[in-house]
């Protein structure tokens, strides 16, 4: 949904247009999505709780959309990404603290050595090194673009969980892999 949203949203705050080649490309990745995951949401049988937590999913995509505009404007503007992203990350936290001082959770993680090392590999590594680079990405490319990649996330997610998980692949799974790469293949490769 990053991807439709990203076109939608640079669409309207900044009549970027988006290339024909798009459609084609972001409908088989979604449809590629949707298979990939179609065991996963078939067995819920559609309880309230899985439409809510698909709900505030779509939310949260179209956060991390609004995020990015964010970006684009800050990029064209001439600011600093690495200042802009501290500062998201500041304003993030506190807001992270302040829902979790309302919540009455607890604050500090685990203080054992896999809990502050996930911790501080997620801090450095998924946050920092991580939205940087992204941001950069739209700055280089577009929001619509960048966007594009997040679909190769839960590929690289399955052949972890292949891995160390022993994740047991079936039919949706490898035709919704092959529905992705082939919309990134559309989206990616110029014809000359």
């Amino acid at each position: 949904m990053a991807v439709l949203f990203n076109a939608i949203n640079a669409r309207l705050f900044f009549a970027q247009q988006v290339a024909l080649r798009f459609y084609p490309a972001a409908a088989l990745g979604l449809l590629g999505m949707l298979a990939l995951f179609w065991q996963d949401i078939i067995g819920t049988n559609f309880k309230v709780e899985t439409l809510i937590g698909i709900a505030l999913c779509m939310l949260g995509t179209y956060g991390f959309s609004l995020g990015n505009m964010i970006s684009i404007r800050h990029q064209k503007r001439g600011l600093d990404i690495f200042s802009s992203n501290a500062y998201a990350m500041l304003y993030g936290a506190i807001l992270m603290a302040v829902i979790s001082v309302l919540r009455g959770d607890h604050f500090f993680p685990s203080m054992d050595f896999i809990s502050l090392s996930a911790l501080w590999y997620l801090a450095i590594f998924g946050s920092v090194i991580g939205f940087s680079a992204y941001f950069f990405l739209i700055g280089r490319i577009g929001a619509a673009k960048a966007a594009y990649s997040t679909l190769l996330f839960p590929l690289v997610a399955l052949l972890i969980s292949t891995i160390w998980e022993g994740y047991q692949w079936h039919f949706n799974a490898v035709l919704g892999v092959v529905l992705i790469l082939c919309g990134n293949a559309i989206f990616f490769i110029r014809r000359n």
